[in-house]
């Protein structure tokens, strides 16, 4: 009796229902929605993972990151273009042009290829002795508190820090303690002293 009832309720089902709701049978276009909502998650998942270690390695940087304290004294011609000169340039409409060029003109240029004479060669020797190694820029002694205040703001706002400051420094150390000159000490002492970095600080 249960069979022929069982029978009797298989009977009234429409054939189309019983393919449809056959498990090998599911539409290919279900199918492939769900494989699509997978990858969709797989990939939302690690782009939510790459987005936070991102946030943490920025996080980390800003916190060691510290605003420029003093105006670089003497820098490479090769680090003052690139840090300051072509930053500037990137950055439209955050620093005049009137600014950078008098911010540009406080920083002498000492290239010894472009002494006029002998005595302007001794000169910037005696007073740059680096410039027997690298053409430098230095700052224009004569500079007042007032510009000097400024001029820091711009170099601020263009994200000249104070690590780069301190990485500029490093380099020309390491240029003359890495060259066979045979006043490498007398060159060293002529430059500015290194700032402590942030957390060397007792």
């Amino acid at each position: 009796m249960k069979n022929e009832r069982l029978l009797d309720t298989i009977g009234s089902v429409s054939p189309e229902f019983i393919q449809e709701a056959a498990p090998g049978n599911i539409p290919k276009r279900t199918v492939r929605r769900t494989r699509m909502a997978k990858r969709l998650l797989a990939v939302a998942a690690v782009l939510v993972l790459l987005l936070a270690a991102a946030m943490a390695t920025i996080g980390i940087s800003a916190e060691e990151e510290q605003p420029l304290q003093e105006m670089p004294v003497i820098l490479l011609r090769e680090d003052f273009d690139r840090l300051i000169v072509q930053r500037a340039e990137k950055i439209e409409g955050l620093v005049s042009t009137h600014e950078l060029a008098r911010l540009v003109s406080m920083y002498e240029h000492q290239y010894l290829s472009e002494a006029i004479s002998e005595k302007h060669q001794k000169f910037m020797l005696e007073k740059f002795p680096i410039v027997a190694l690298a053409d430098i820029r230095n700052l224009d002694e004569t500079i007042s508190d007032v510009e000097t205040e400024n001029y820091l703001e711009i170099l601020r706002s263009i994200g000249f820090t104070q690590n780069d400051l301190i990485e500029c420094y490093e380099r020309m150390y390491e240029l003359v303690e890495n060259s066979d000159v045979e006043n490498k000490e007398e060159i060293l002492a002529s430059l500015p002293e290194i700032p402590e970095r942030p957390g060397e600080q007792e």
